[in-house]
């Protein structure tokens, strides 16, 4: 695994930090201790030299095995490309890629009190690729792709609401720009839904294929959830899709994705970490995503941001990662923690009462060779 700059030092201080212990001392003790082996005092050498190892070892590995993943009940219909967001209690599951390019509009509520699924009713229109972010009580559906005629990926600016109280979906006014493989991020009463893919300009194609251009996007437009309205906002610097977001302190942070297109097979995974101040109206890039991927899932838990999974096909090489990777804003620094038991991309994850659930996904980048819809639901307790 690829680690920045500052993610190494990251890794040497994290423990500094947290336990107040400076590990650089008991190097140099050590270095004082090898003085005692060449005065004769092996003794007194090898008996403090293991004492010091044992410990200094011991506090860099503690960290790994006290956080860990647990197996929850399984989703009983799994898909890649499914979309989450958590909602008191509850979390949800969108979305879907089927045969032939087929939106599968699968839509199910994990009750994590009781343990149990349930099945919810789809959104009339069917879409895979969409962004889920919740607001109060309501769910908001963004964008996504649909399927014309011919087997491709068709951007649409279809927005909805799904009312937990009615168990409803309700439409919305249209997102100004048709698109998929989006990502969105809420402050306060106000989504910004961000970046993606969607046809070239004047295209004489109605859906996107790997074989054909692609636009991607930087457009960053905000939903009013309490106006029905749209507006525009500084874009993204990066044009990128199939990265993820999240907010922290009423900043949103867009993590990873890919370039150059919307299919795997043709594009190029970034690290890029850029976050967004609704109060400026600006970007500033930040410490970068230690292993770029995308097809990620990304969500915010006790002032940090989590970046799980996803999919590579670069240099003849294919895969699907099980990587877990969380930034700290407050120090701009990486944190490499323990990895889901399943690598997968697609996943719909979620936070639910401080712990992350990480459900369904694929197996393999890009859909191909032996592809397996998942059903894991993983879960992760800090």
């Amino acid at each position: 695994m690829g680690i920045c700059g500052n993610s190494r030092q990251s890794l040497r201080h994290r423990k500094l930090s947290d336990d107040e212990h400076d590990v650089s001392s008991d190097i140099y003790k050590i270095v004082l201790l090898l003085k005692d082996k060449e005065n004769g005092n092996m003794q007194h050498f090898v008996s403090k030299l293991a004492f010091l190892l044992v410990f200094v070892i011991a506090i860099f590995l503690t960290p790994v095995f006290a956080e860990t993943w647990e197996e929850g009940p399984s989703i009983p219909e799994g898909a890649e490309e499914v979309v989450g967001t958590a909602v008191g209690d509850a979390m949800l599951v969108y979305g879907g890629l089927g045969p032939g390019y087929t939106p599968r509009g699968l839509f199910w509520l994990f009750d994590t009190s009781q343990e149990t699924w349930t099945e919810l009713p789809s959104t009339p229109t069917p879409v895979h690729h969409p962004a889920l972010v919740t607001v109060g009580n309501k769910v908001y559906l963004m964008g996504g792709f649909g399927r014309p005629d011919e087997m491709s990926w068709k951007p649409v600016a279809q927005a909805w609401v799904f009312d937990m109280d009615t168990r409803k979906w309700s439409s919305l006014k249209p997102l100004p720009t048709a698109r998929g493989a989006l990502t969105a991020a809420v402050v306060d009463s106000k989504i910004y839904v961000i970046g993606g893919v969607t046809l070239p300009d004047n295209a004489d194609f109605a859906g996107l294929t790997f074989n054909r251009a692609t636009k991607q996007l930087t457009v960053n437009e905000v939903y009013d959830t309490e106006t029905n309205t749209w507006t525009q906002a500084a874009p993204i610097p990066t044009q990128r899709n199939h990265m993820g977001a999240a907010t922290i302190d009423g900043k949103v942070y867009v993590i990873g994705g890919r370039i150059g297109s919307g299919f795997v097979l043709m594009s190029t995974n970034i690290g890029v970490n850029e976050v967004y101040d609704p109060a400026t109206d600006t970007w500033e890039p930040r410490a970068m995503l230690p292993t770029p991927r995308s097809g990620v899932g990304v969500v915010a838990l006790k002032g940090k941001i989590h970046v799980l999974g996803g999919e590579e096909w670069s240099h003849n090489r294919a895969g699907v990662f099980r990587q877990h990777e969380a930034y700290d804003p407050k120090t701009n620094r990486w944190h490499l923690l323990p990895n889901m038991r399943f690598p997968r991309h697609g996943l719909a994850v979620g936070v639910v009462n401080g712990k992350i659930y990480a459900v369904s996904g694929a197996n393999l980048a890009g859909g191909g060779g032996n592809h397996k819809d998942l059903t894991y639901t993983e879960i992760y307790t800090p």
